[in-house]
């Protein structure tokens, strides 16, 4: 839904009645959910779009608040409950997961071709495509990323007690 923001998306939902929930996904902290709401004419209501709107415009506020004064976004993982370890461990995987996508978009290469560069077979790269994050190691995503050529840098820092 271009006309709410960039990477908006619908689902529209059928049971009983009509529902939609506008959402945006790009962001790589979190899903946010922007307006859901029971649809009663095949036109959606501008005061429904202007709510979504509204709302995406404060998450991109937020967000750039939020850079500013920690430097991150945060760590979506942890919002969902995973504790410290596994929420540090997934967020580390999820980052290092996009940066395998990146490489094969600015590549433009198929699942084929981009099997063969990083060394698996085939369902692995549509596994990864899929964010089947629970099949992929940090190692073996570091692995993946060494063997096309890109380094990937580990910095470790102390958090000050909260």
């Amino acid at each position: 839904m271009p006309t709410i923001g960039a990477g908006v998306k619908e689902i529209r939902v059928r049971v009983e009645n009509e529902y939609r929930i506008i959402y945006v996904a790009r962001f790589a902290e979190a899903v946010y959910v922007l307006h859901c709401f029971m649809k009663k004419t095949r036109k959606t209501r501008q005061h429904d779009i202007d709510l979504a709107k509204e709302r995406y415009n404060r998450v991109l506020r937020k967000r750039k608040k939020n850079m500013k004064t920690t430097g991150k976004a945060g760590n979506v993982f942890r919002d969902l409950g995973f504790d410290k370890e596994e929420s540090a461990n997934l967020l580390i995987r999820s980052k290092l997961m996009i940066e395998v996508m990146k490489y094969i978009q600015r590549e433009k290469i198929t699942q084929q071709e981009a099997a063969k560069r990083f060394g698996v077979k085939q369902p692995r790269i549509s596994d990864l495509k899929r964010g089947k994050i629970e099949l992929f190691s940090v190692d073996t995503l570091i692995a993946m990323l060494a063997r096309v050529g890109v380094e990937v840098a580990v910095r470790v820092v102390k958090r000050k007690a909260a």
